[in-house]
């Protein structure tokens, strides 16, 4: 895949994620093999310099996100009594002096595997609704398996995001192997790549209770 070929496909699935979830910006970071994170795309003014601005300081809610495999979410950059921002007080401080009230991020996981992060913006503070979050992982999936496949191309006929369905899946998982949300999504997309298909295709699966998964998947 050629580097152009990677660049349209993350701006149709920034431009995706953004127009869907109502954010002003959306950036990725991909993670070197030593830890460095690389912005492979910003949708805007406002993502880049957030995301340069966390490449930087070497902190903020994509590193977060990255490094620890679960979602960040803060709606309020400015909200000291949120104990996320005790973590990066620099990245957040300076964020908003560049605009940005508002950082939701989401790891790219592929198996096991960390690759980097989606990133959200808003000018404004304000937390995502539960089905926007939802969104925000499948668009995070969508990435980490483009970004990892050298042949993958993407269309908007033939990559069909449903976050509504893959929340409903992990619903189901975490309450057939009693284990939280997070948990039953990570299985979720684990479970997906081993058996090579799309999030999207084995939420369906499960959903029609064509599938179900067991304690050994993932």
């Amino acid at each position: 895949m050629t580097s152009s070929q990677i660049d349209e496909q993350l701006v149709w699935l920034c431009d995706e994620v953004v127009s869907a979830t109502g954010v002003t910006g959306c950036g990725v970071m991909m993670t070197t093999d030593g830890g460095q994170g690389i912005t492979a795309h910003a949708s805007d003014r406002y993502a880049r310099s957030a995301e340069d601005l966390q490449q930087t300081l070497g902190e903020g809610p994509g590193v977060a996100a990255s490094a620890s495999g679960a979602v960040v979410l803060v709606p309020d950059l400015g909200d000291v009594r949120d104990t996320a921002l005790s973590r990066w007080p620099t990245f957040a401080r300076e964020a908003i002096g560049l605009g940005v009230h508002a950082a939701f991020a989401f790891p790219l996981l592929l198996g096991a595997s960390r690759l980097g992060a989606l990133s959200l913006y808003r000018l404004e503070a304000g937390a995502l609704s539960p089905e926007h979050v939802s969104h925000g992982r499948v668009t995070a999936d969508a990435v980490a398996l483009r970004l990892a496949d050298p042949t993958g191309t993407i269309s908007n006929n033939d990559l069909q995001i449903d976050p509504m369905r893959v929340h409903q899946a992990a619903g189901m998982v975490m309450v057939q192997l009693g284990i939280p949300i997070d948990q039953a999504l990570l299985r979720l997309r684990a479970a997906a790549y081993a058996d090579g298909l799309s999030v999207d295709e084995l939420a369906d699966a499960i959903v029609q209770r064509r599938r179900r998964l067991s304690k050994e998947d993932g």
